[in-house]
């Protein structure tokens, strides 16, 4: 093969993949068989290069299209290398003639544990599927972020195959979990509390129970049901178009039950869902696979101390964590009870100033009782692009949804003026704040 010929099919094949010029010449180099006089050899080299080449290409091409980093960065933004490079892809399976379970990737980042499950049914017939089981050796794993549908048949589930009000519902799902402790349990199954992602070698276990509909399931808007309690009980399961099942929102109260470390959630509802005329279990898929949860190579910054004055009080960081998958802010605020309230009340917010980001994702506080510290928890946001250098800890002065179009949703007004100094929809007190330079 000539070199125009083998360039132009090189470049046919990493259509849509990045690779650098120097990069290209390798391959190409290998391609051509330098070095490689005998045509034999040069045979056997061409394959072998050609299969890794389509190895490479495909594992770049998966990740390019990740669930994980597309979850995390749903809101906008661009997964970056760092990130994409600590993805783990098992393509690990487990399949009856009920249903199939494939563990898609999966994500440490040195505090959560992120995975992309696809569940798939293969029949003709139209199944739900509940998630029983999500674990890392004997730990089970708390749902901190995702779908509702890792929280077992207590909550929801999904129906896959088949038509319900003569819409075909679809033949599979992808989930997405996020993980950042699991529940500590005695040998009767007694909760003893959290406790953090090892990391280290382990099998992560995951088991899925496959139902059969009794009665034919309907399609509902669940939008129409946003915030209430119909306080309706349903003769048979409820879907919307997507297959998404919400399996309380029409159960009655009596038909709660209370959480049993001993049980899983299809063996504490199964009497339920065909009291109810909703389901009964035909199948149970288990998949077990070999993980390694390292945070060696994940990116992290870290604050250069732990103790900063905000205004009338102290803050003492008790845990920080901040990679491009996010991360978590923990410490406590003492000093005049008065001033605490006001910068909670206020809204402490935590950003990077210079890079006009908002880190948090949400927070919370304990108990104020005078004389106690406040324990303040802050999740943070994804970061795309370098970690920040510094962030800034401080209170909102000013609010206007209107000066964020992801807040201001569909009232959104692009002509609205928006100032100099705001960081999404705040403008922040930065002279009651306070600077935290990062590692």
């Amino acid at each position: 093969m000539k070199e125009t010929e083998l360039r132009q099919a090189l470049n046919d094949a990493i259509t849509g993949c990045q690779l650098s010029p120097y990069r290209k010449c390798q391959i190409l180099a290998q391609m051509k068989g330098e070095n490689e006089p005998v045509k034999k050899k040069m045979t056997v080299s061409l394959a072998v290069v050609i299969a890794v080449l389509i190895l490479t290409l495909g594992a770049a091409v998966a990740l390019m299209h990740s669930n994980i980093a597309d979850h995390l960065y749903r809101y906008g933004g661009e997964a970056p290398d760092a990130l994409l490079a600590q993805i783990q892809t098992p393509q690990e399976t487990a399949a009856t003639p009920s249903g199939s379970l494939t563990l898609d990737e999966l994500l440490y980042d040195g505090r959560a544990l992120h995975t992309s499950v696809t569940l798939s049914n293969p029949t003709d017939e139209l199944l739900l599927y509940t998630v029983d089981e999500l674990s890392l050796g004997n730990l089970p794993l708390d749902r901190t972020g995702g779908d509702l549908l890792m929280e077992g048949a207590g909550s929801a589930g999904v129906l896959l195959g088949g038509t319900v009000d003569g819409i075909p519902l679809p033949e599979s799902y992808v989930l997405y979990h996020e993980a950042t402790y699991g529940h500590l349990l005695d040998e009767n199954g007694k909760y003893l509390g959290q406790a953090a992602i090892p990391q280290g070698e382990h099998i992560l276990r995951l088991t899925v129970t496959v139902w059969r509909p009794i009665q034919t399931p309907q399609i509902v808007d669940y939008r129409a049901y946003e915030g209430e309690n119909p306080n309706e009980t349903r003769q048979c399961l409820v879907t919307d178009e997507t297959g998404y099942c919400n399996l309380w929102l029409f159960r009655p109260e009596d038909a709660y039950r209370a959480y049993n470390a001993s049980q899983s959630g299809s063996e504490m509802y199964a009497e339920v869902f065909r009291q109810l005329g909703w389901a009964e279990g035909v199948d149970t898929l288990t998949l077990e696979v070999p993980v390694t949860l390292s945070s060696e190579g994940v990116q992290l910054a870290k604050p250069t101390q732990t103790s900063y004055q905000l205004d009338g009080c102290t803050f003492t960081l008790t845990s920080f964590q901040l990679s491009h998958a996010g991360g978590q802010l923990e410490g406590d605020l003492t000093g005049d009870p008065q001033a605490v309230r006001q910068l909670l009340r206020d809204g402490l917010q935590l950003v990077d100033r210079e890079g006009r980001r908002l880190l948090n994702n949400g927070s919370y506080w304990g108990d104020m009782e005078d004389g106690k510290p406040v324990h303040l928890t802050m999740m943070l946001s994804p970061i795309s692009g370098e970690l920040p250098k510094e962030v800034w800890l401080a209170p909102a002065k000013e609010m206007n949804s209107q000066w964020d179009p992801l807040f201001a949703g569909p009232t959104y007004d692009p002509d609205a003026p928006v100032p100099e100094d705001a960081i999404s929809i705040y403008r922040l007190d930065y002279e009651r704040g306070c600077r935290m330079e990062m590692e």
